[in-house]
């Protein structure tokens, strides 16, 4: 209640927790009060007051929306999983996506010797599309042995969703077949080979290399070529020296023949003359004789010359053969060193194919290959 006539307002409050009012005093009274109150309204005043309200909060910025984790997906026991190691930061946010792994290796043998020539790892990545359509000639090639595979994902990775097919443990033999198809069709080993010698190089040798090689046997091949052609040669050069020996041994005989032929016919000539100067009494008839005697002697000198041009000439005919006979050499040793030029010659190239024995598959998986999350 409000007392008037006084210098101050003084209000009657009844508190329910005491058992008489209260009297307190303002010397204002604020505008917001309905004035006096009556005794309906002091009624009011006897029940509890309701419980303060908690204040409002200032609203708490909402967060960005995080993108829910897949779990792995469940797989049949028979389907194997590997996991390709990540090689990025540690703390990065991961998100495996499926894949096909195909590992395997492949020989090249040498169908004459039956040895293995090279030996080659294949290692082959197919990612799964939704319909999981395998064609390794999509592949990508990657340096990968079974051992650096892993058996369990990172903590807190994500996961893509498996293709149905790639859920079936029979797709996998499939797949593997398909796998050993590919390598059989479409792997080959490139060799240089040099049709001259029939040699190949060897696999991973540098063509200046395999050159270089080709050079030493080359030369060794063309020493034995050589030593061949000698042979061949040394029985018609044989042949003609001993003829050009006894050619020569002609043409002294023939010589030797003539000057003794023309000293004779010198001789018998003087005497005849000098008998017929010299002598007493008129010719004779011996006188005549010898004179006939060296006249015949001339004769048989100029045969015994023409033996001797004849001898000459077939001496040089002879020698000439031989001539011809080591141009013909030396011109065949040239061929040779032009044939074993290892620098100059084409090479060609020769693909070394496996057979379907040759081809080994080790592993066809399910691959799951991390990437970072954006």
């Amino acid at each position: 209640r409000t007392l008037s006539g006084m210098d101050k307002r003084v209000f009657l409050m009844h508190n329910v927790h005491d058992r008489q009012p209260t009297l307190f005093h303002t010397r204002w009274v604020m505008s917001y009060l309905a004035g006096p109150l009556t005794r309906d309204q002091l009624k009011g005043l006897d029940s509890k007051p309701a419980a303060p309200s908690a204040p409002k909060q200032a609203p708490t910025p909402a967060r960005p929306a995080v993108k829910p984790v897949a779990e792995r997906p469940v797989l049949p026991p028979g389907v194997r999983q590997r996991f390709v190691p990540w090689d990025g930061a540690a703390d990065a946010t991961l998100r495996y996506r499926p894949a096909l792994v195909g590992l395997g290796d492949v020989q090249y043998v040498d169908r004459k010797t039956k040895r293995t020539k090279h030996r080659e790892d294949v290692s082959l990545l197919l990612p799964l599309n939704e319909r999981a359509e395998v064609d390794w000639e999509r592949a990508e090639k990657v340096d990968l042995v079974p051992e650096e595979l892993e058996n369990n994902p990172l903590d807190n990775a994500q996961f893509g969703a498996v293709p149905s097919a790639a859920s079936k443990a029979a797709s996998y033999r499939s797949w593997k077949k398909l796998f050993s198809d590919h390598i059989y069709r479409n792997y080959a080993l490139t060799l240089w080979k040099s049709p001259e010698l029939g040699l190949i190089s060897e696999p991973g040798e540098e063509m200046g290399r395999f050159r270089v090689r080709l050079s030493d046997a080359g030369r060794e091949q063309r020493d034995r070529d050589v030593e061949k052609l000698r042979d061949k040669y040394a029985r018609r050069v044989q042949r003609l020296e001993d003829r050009i020996r006894r050619a020569q041994q002609k043409v002294e005989k023939e010589t030797e023949q003539a000057k003794g032929q023309r000293m004779q016919n010198v001789i018998s000539v003087g005497a005849a003359v000098l008998s017929a100067f010299l002598g007493r009494k008129a010719v004779s008839r011996g006188t005549l004789g010898r004179a006939t005697t060296a006249m015949r002697g001339v004769g048989r000198s100029s045969k015994e010359k023409g033996d001797v041009d004849r001898a000459q000439r077939d001496l040089q005919a002879l020698q000439q053969q031989l001539e011809d006979l080591n141009r013909e050499l030396e011109n065949e040793i040239d061929r040779l060193d032009d044939r074993f030029d290892a620098l100059a010659e084409e090479l060609e190239e020769t693909a070394m194919r496996p057979r379907r024995s040759d081809v080994a598959v080790k592993q066809v998986a399910l691959a799951w290959i991390p990437e970072e999350v954006g």
